[in-house]
């Protein structure tokens, strides 16, 4: 069985780390443990990543760390984490136009897009409803419009939390007006779903460019090791 290099290196490491800390004291030998084991644990890792195992997740839209690259599961079901390219929707557009999405030269997703990490919440013949007060799917009860309002006013209980749509968006010297998919109830069509990230009000998702076709996933994803950002 051929070992990977991090970890042969890591054991060779270890082997010379044990060797030389019979000099040291307890407490620098604690220290300069801890310190070893995390330079190993980061070399495999590391290496994970150049070798697609793993991928890192910086944006807030979602718990940002590190997730594991795993096969996608036929059917889809809602719930699982999915990786996939974003669509060429007028929002995505709106985000690169005004720098608030990266691009890499070496991505795999049209125009340089960096691939997204979501929720899947939707996926065929389940209904979803998009309101400007959020999103909900399956078993949604509406309510009267009040006052002089206009549109669908879903029950609150059966909303997804933390998935009001954001009309603005400030900027350097004015307040940018965010497209989002239209307000209504759609039923998920076969090979696609409807996704969500609620890490943030900010958080961009379907909410903006609607249903994603199933041929845009790339893989599965698992949380590995995340972390939540202090406000």
């Amino acid at each position: 069985m051929r070992i990977p290099a991090c970890f042969a290196g890591g054991f060779f490491s270890f082997w010379c780390y044990i060797h030389g800390m019979k000099a040291l004291h307890r407490k620098d030998q604690w220290i300069i443990g801890g310190i070893a084991l995390a330079l190993i644990a980061g070399g495999c890792a590391t290496a994970a990543i150049r070798q697609g195992r793993l991928t890192l997740n910086a944006s807030p839209c979602v718990p940002v760390g590190v997730y594991q690259i795993i096969p996608i599961k036929k059917p889809l079901h809602d719930g699982e984490w999915v990786r996939f390219c974003p669509p060429l929707a007028p929002s995505v557009r709106q985000e690169v136009r005004h720098h608030w999405m990266d691009l890499s030269a070496s991505s795999i997703c049209a125009d340089h897009l960096v691939p997204f990490i979501k929720h899947v919440v939707a996926v065929p013949g389940q209904t979803v409803t998009l309101s400007a007060e959020g999103m909900a799917v399956d078993g949604l009860h509406l309510s009267p419009p009040a006052g002089p309002a206009k549109g669908l006013h879903p029950a609150k209980g059966h909303l997804i939390p933390h998935t009001a749509v954001q009309f603005t968006a400030p900027t350097l010297n004015q307040h940018v007006h965010l497209i989002h998919y239209p307000f209504g109830t759609y039923t998920v069509k076969p090979g696609t779903f409807w996704e969500v990230a609620t890490g943030t009000k900010w958080a961009f998702d379907s909410r903006y460019y609607g249903p994603i076709p199933n041929s845009a996933i790339l893989s599965g994803a698992r949380p590995i090791w995340t972390w939540k950002e202090t406000p």
